[in-house]
């Protein structure tokens, strides 16, 4: 290693602090997003003894539900055209906010644009919010 390999890195990214108000906040949207999934929790695995108890558990990548896959898993299925007709309608003008909202927010952490990113995902929630009152 140089000594200008970094080794602390700096990113600009987004996290979901809680799935539990992914789906609170658009239960509808969530349930168009992913079929049969209205809660999402982790389970914890503990062996009883012998030498997997000391082992580190191994958990499987579970799938993310933030809010970041909620917009990509809507506008993936617009694009196919998964929704009943009425739906469409009743989406189309939130699923062109939430595309402009989710490119400007890919767009500002690709190029390490914090408070562009931060007006980008008050955007995406914004839309969000004005697709799940459409469905109501």
């Amino acid at each position: 290693m140089s000594p200008h390999d970094p080794i602390l890195r700096i990113r600009v990214s987004t996290t979901t602090d809680s799935v539990e108000a992914v789906f609170r906040a658009w239960p509808d949207l969530c349930a168009l997003a992913w079929p049969g999934r209205g809660e999402v929790y982790a389970g914890t695995w503990r062996p009883e003894s012998g030498p997997a108890a000391l082992a580190p558990p191994i958990a499987p990548a579970l799938p993310s539900y933030g809010v970041r896959e909620l917009a990509e898993a809507l506008l993936e299925q617009a694009d196919f055209g998964e929704w009943p007709e009425k739906t469409a309608k009743q989406l189309e003008p939130g699923l062109k906010s939430l595309y402009a909202a989710q490119q400007r927010l890919e767009n500002a952490l690709a190029d390490w644009r914090p408070q562009e990113a931060l007006q980008a995902a008050h955007a995406l929630e914004d839309a969000l919010d004005t697709m799940q009152d459409a469905l109501t």
